[in-house]
């Protein structure tokens, strides 16, 4: 995986925590995305438009803002 590819990252995490394949996933989306696509997004070789975020996150039964936070904020005392 490419270095700071939150997404890629994210995706694989949502899927490892879904217990499903990328094959398996591709079959969610109704092979409206491949295999192979799910693979370079995973690595950070591609990055998916709007509506395949929002396919993928309804697939894996999560926000799409999951896919985009880095880190969740802490706050301190003020």
């Amino acid at each position: 995986m490419i270095e700071n590819n939150i997404f890629g990252q994210r995706l694989h995490q949502a899927r490892k925590m879904t217990g499903i394949s990328l094959q398996e996933l591709s079959d969610r989306l109704g092979l409206k995305v491949s295999k192979q696509s799910l693979s370079k997004y995973e690595k950070g070789l591609m990055k998916p438009s709007s509506s395949v975020l929002l396919e993928l996150a309804k697939a894996l039964n999560t926000k799409p803002d999951f896919f985009l936070k880095s880190k969740p904020l802490e706050l301190g005392e003020i």
